[in-house]
């Protein structure tokens, strides 16, 4: 199945909100229809934009101690540390490991007020542990996030 992203404009009007959706409309001959199947759970694409925005400004001005992380591997930390993660059991040579799974933020896995109790989390631990801690800039952080 494929997944498209659009956004309402006004009455009936829509536009694909990002590349993937503007190149499979491209390709759709004048006339040609299509079903789509709204997620129960709804979501705004923006505050999903956002909150990559913000893990871009979190990299960017990450504290040294904790090394350079990829996107992926930061966006699971900070869940992870906000709080929002299933818990495993698992043994590993007969010694019981617990592991902390980040919760999965998926338009069809979070609905947007449930998002955004995750977004605000993720910037609290931005703050406390991931963020150089220089006052201007944790200033500067939580106004534009």
């Amino acid at each position: 199945m494929i997944e498209l992203y659009f956004q309402k404009i006004i009455g009936q009007e829509i536009r694909p909100l990002d590349v993937k959706t503007a190149a499979y409309l491209e390709k759709l001959e004048a006339g040609e229809s299509f079903k789509v199947k709204r997620p129960v759970k709804v979501r705004k694409y923006w505050n999903h934009k956002r909150f990559f925005l913000m893990l871009e400004f979190v990299r960017d001005n990450l504290r040294e101690d904790l090394g350079q992380m990829t996107q992926e591997a930061l966006r699971e930390s900070l869940i992870v540390s906000a709080g929002h993660y299933t818990l495993l059991l698992t043994f590993i040579d007969g010694n019981r490991i617990e592991l902390r799974k980040a919760k999965s933020m998926s338009f069809d896995n979070m609905d947007d007020d449930e998002f955004k109790v995750l977004y605000n989390d993720c910037i609290d631990a931005a703050c406390k542990y991931y963020i150089n801690d220089d006052q201007e800039l944790l200033r500067n952080f939580i106004h534009r996030f």
